[in-house]
Order: structure tokens, then sequence, then C-alpha cells
């Protein structure tokens, strides 16, 4: 039963059922605009079922306008779909109606108007869909009037023999893109008809559409399914903007939405299996690519995204690289510092959990995103990074919280990096240590004790560090910058007094780590030698 709101006033609202109800005051009160729309058949109305039992849940009865819709660009004209064959338009809000059905080319009677759609570009476009499954025909039948029902011409033109159609939409901003929801699932025309082909979303089974919208503010295009739920295929734009030229190229970058910084909670898997919900788009800006063809390994395609001064600070990693339609997501973080371990396949990496410690969140403003394959730009895009525009965000702020976090990010890069080239200088040592004999092995064991004080300059060593020991850098940046770099706001007072206090320890162990590793460590390299033991991998100083 169809119950729509006019666009030509914000409490008219219209409800049908064999007759076109009209309220001026949002349901308050009712009346009649039309006669019976359908064919009154009154052998459709009789009780299913018998002898023994007969049905009442009415739901095989027909005679019934199932869709309903009023002209955007002109007031008083509505179109009603029946049942039961009726394609019924008024041009003068109700008080004369006319049955146009007979102007449908090849239209049988007793067909279901599923569908009546009117177009928000020109007043006397109109789009119907037709299906009769019921009577065990299953082709699509689709048509577009001009000139307000006076003539039909049929569209469905390649769609699938069994794809009967149960909604057409016309694109709000591009005439010629239309979406038809079928029994096979959706398809897209860029043509206004006759030429479709299946819109096909990752993680949409191929099901039966019985609804779209795209909606009128986020550009989204909604599509419903008969039992089987929501799914929304996020920015429509891209669909809107396709040509035949865009088509033709070997890859182009759409224009993308902007990227806002807003907080995210998660419930951490604690709702249980039961909790109905549907997944949210990946946060930050999204990015939609179109390929002519998969790239090849010797090239792969790559992401990067750069700042307004030209500097890049974001790759996307491996983002997706299929023939036509892509989408990747930048998380608005700059790129984390390279981790002291590396994460081992099917383990989860430090982003398990939100952000790596050191991904400091980018600014507000204009960025670049261009897509590449290997070196080779193939397409770039300008877009915007907006804070979350339901809170009031001082830009000052949000400047002392980059900076402190870019200095947090600089020091968190250095400690790993010296815990990196450390546990490499003690793993090279543990191998000597097991081909060592005598007194060289002794020199090993000694060498590798001087080195583990060398690492707890950084690092506690101990999981239970905050009980049995003091933390030392490694444990102490990570969770000051988290606490830092989330939301969006300046660091506290306190906050930036230990951020001050932590650069000036790692000012002092660095200079200690930098002595260490151009004097000890070469020094130990050339002992090792004479010792016909391996010598050391030379280890650069941290900045």
């Amino acid at each position: 039963t169809p119950i729509i709101a006019s666009p030509h006033g914000k409490k008219t609202i219209y409800y049908a059922g064999n007759v076109i109800f009209q309220s001026s005051n949002f349901g308050q009160s009712w009346e009649p605009i039309s006669p019976d729309l359908s064919t009154n058949d009154k052998t459709k109305y009789a009780p299913a079922g018998g002898p023994v039992f007969q049905e009442a849940t009415t739901a095989e009865n027909n005679g019934t306008v199932i869709t309903l819709s009023e002209s955007a660009l002109k007031q008083g004209v509505l179109w009603a779909g029946t049942d039961d064959g009726n394609v019924q338009v008024t041009v003068n809000g109700g008080r004369a109606w006319t049955n146009v059905a007979r102007n449908i080319p090849g239209l049988a009677p007793a067909s279901v108007i599923s569908h009546v759609e009117t177009s928000r570009h020109d007043a006397g476009t109109v789009y119907v869909a037709v299906e009769r499954h019921m009577f065990d025909d299953f082709a699509p039948y689709l048509y577009k009037t001009t000139d307000g029902g006076a003539t039909f011409a049929n569209i469905a033109g390649d769609l699938p023999p069994k794809a009967y159609v149960q909604v057409v939409k016309e694109d709000p901003k591009n005439p010629r893109l239309l979406y038809a929801g079928t029994e096979l699932g959706l398809f897209v025309s860029f043509q206004g008809g006759n030429k479709w082909q299946p819109l096909l979303m990752k993680n949409m089974p191929r099901v039966a559409v019985h609804d779209l919208l795209v909606h009128p503010r986020d550009n989204d295009l909604i599509v419903a399914t008969h039992g089987r739920g929501v799914a929304i295929f996020d920015d429509a734009a891209v669909l809107q903007q396709i040509t035949p030229e865009i088509a033709a190229k070997r890859a182009h970058l759409f224009p993308p939405r902007p990227g806002l910084r807003f907080n995210r909670s998660g419930n951490y898997r604690m709702m249980g299996d039961e909790a109905f919900y549907g997944q949210n788009p990946s946060p930050g800006a999204m990015f939609t690519y179109l390929l002519a063809a998969k790239p090849s390994k010797e090239k792969p395609l790559n992401l990067h995204v750069f700042d307004a001064k030209g500097s890049r600070i974001a790759e996307v990693r491996n983002p997706a690289a299929e023939a036509g339609l892509n989408r990747a997501t930048w998380n608005l973080l700059h790129e984390a510092p390279k981790p002291r371990k590396e994460p081992k396949e099917g383990e989860a990496g430090e982003e398990s959990r939100g952000a790596a410690p050191g991904a400091v969140p980018a600014l507000p403003g204009r960025y670049t995103v261009k897509l590449l394959l290997g070196e080779d730009v193939l397409s770039e895009q300008p877009f915007d990074v907006q804070v979350d525009p339901t809170i009031a965000v001082n830009p000052a702020d949000l400047q002392r919280q980059f900076d402190t976090a870019m200095q947090l990010r600089k020091l968190i890069s250095g400690v790993n990096q010296a815990l990196r080239d450390l546990d490499q200088a003690k793993a090279q040592l543990e191998a000597n240590q097991k081909t060592a004999t005598g007194a060289a092995k002794q020199r090993v064991e000694s060498m590798k004790k001087e080195l583990d004080a060398a690492i707890a300059r950084f690092d506690a060593d101990d999981e239970r560090y905050r009980v049995i020991k003091a933390p030392k850098l490694n444990e102490e940046l990570g969770p000051l910058f988290g606490a830092i770099a989330s939301g969006h706001a300046a660091p506290t007072d306190a906050q930036s007094a230990a951020a001050k206090e932590l650069a000036a320890i790692y000012a002092t162990e660095s200079k200690a780590h930098n002595a260490f590793v151009t004097r000890t460590l070469p020094a130990w390299s050339a002992e090792l030698r004479k010792l016909g033991l391996l010598g050391l991998t030379t280890i650069q100083p941290i900045p």
C-alpha cells in the first residue's frame, strides 16, 4: 500500500487503496481525490481457498493501487498503477483521471503495474514497470513516456529474459542513469534504458530487488531486497558521472567525497550473536576508481595521499584492483612509523584495535589522492578532510594536537628503529653463541648481557612492567600518543608536560644508544671475526 509525501507541501501526503486519499494536515484528516482506479472486477474479491477452508488474509485479492508518484516538477500531476493492469494519471490534483494503459504497447490485461516513476528532470517523462510472473510470464516489461502518457516506448532492451521488474528509478541528478530492481538483482542503464548491465555490489547476493532510493541528502543508493535486508551503495555520484569517455579510459579516479574526522567506539564483540545492526562504511576518505583491466604483479596498483604542500603522507595498503569499479579507504592518518616487529602471517598487528602508535590524524584541509601503476600516475583528484560538523573545534587546538602528535611520532620512530636494530644484533649474537665454544662462547655471552642492557634503555622487556618494573620509552610513548592523538582537542597541560619529559629522556637515551652502536658494536664485530665467528651488521644511529 503506497503512502507518499508530496514534494509540494510539507504536510501533504497521499495514501492509496482502490482510490487515492489525500491529507493536507499530515494525516489528521483524509479525503478521497479519485474514483475507483482499478478495473473493479468483483470476481477478484472473493475469498481464496475452499471448499474446506476459506482464506481470510485478502492477500490474494486484487483491484488496488499499489504504486503512486507525484511529479516534483508540476503540482497536481499524479500517476497511479494498479495490480490489475490500469495506469491512471491526473493533471489537476485528482479532479479528473485518465487511464493510459491502452497506450502501452503489448501490455496484456490484468498485468501488475509494479511501479510508476515520475521524472525529476522533465514534467512529461514517466517510467512504468510491469510484472506478470503470476501468469508464468517472467519477461521484463519496462516503459517510458515523454509526452505525459500519450505514447510509450519499451526500454527493457537487453534485460535478462526472466528478470521481471519490480521497480524502476530515474537518478535525481543524471536523467540518463536508470536503476531497475528485478527478480534477478539490480541493473543499471547509463543510456536512459534499452542497454542494461548488472550492478553487482560486494557482499550483496543477486536476489530480488523490490525498492530503490537515491538518498536526497547523502546521495547514496539504497537497495531494498525481498526478505534479505537493505544494502547501500555509498556515493552514487560515481554512477552519475560515468560517461563513455570515462569508461574507455585505462583508469579513472572519481572525485572523492570529503573525509570526515569523527570519533568512533567499538563494542569489542561483546554484543552477542543476536544483535541486528548493519555494517557501517569504513571510516575516512573513500576512493572509487575504474580500471579497464586488472594490473599485473610487475606493476601493482598504488594509492598515495599528498598534503597541500605536495608531500606524500600516506599510502592505502593493498587497494582493490579488479577490472571495473573498485573502492579503497584512507583512514585519515599519516603513515605510522615502522614497528619494532612486523606481525607474522595470520597474526593481528598493531592496528587490530585501532591505529598503530604514531599514526597522526590528518589536519582539516585540502589533500590529493593519486592512482598509480608502479610509479606511473594514471589519475589524481583533490579532496577535503573535514571535522565532524556536529562539534565545535578550534583550529588552533587541532594544530597543537597535530604538532605534539608529530613530535611523539618522531620519538616512537626512533625507539622502534633502535629496538629493531638491537634485536637484530641480539639474534646475531645468539647465532654465534650456538657455534662458539670455550672462551669464545663466554665472550659472546658477556656481549649479549651488555646488549640486553642497551635494549633495556628503551624497553622494560616484561609484560608485567607496570607492576614489576618501571616503564621505559617503548611503553610510555604509545599510551601518551594515543591519548593525545584521539579526539579533536589540544593536549592537556599534563599531556604536554609528559611529552616534554619523554623528549628529554629520549635525548639522553638516544645519545647513549648512538655511542653504543657506532663505537661498541663495530669493536665487537672485529673481535668476533678474530674469534672465527660472524661479525655484526652495521647499525645506523637514530635521529
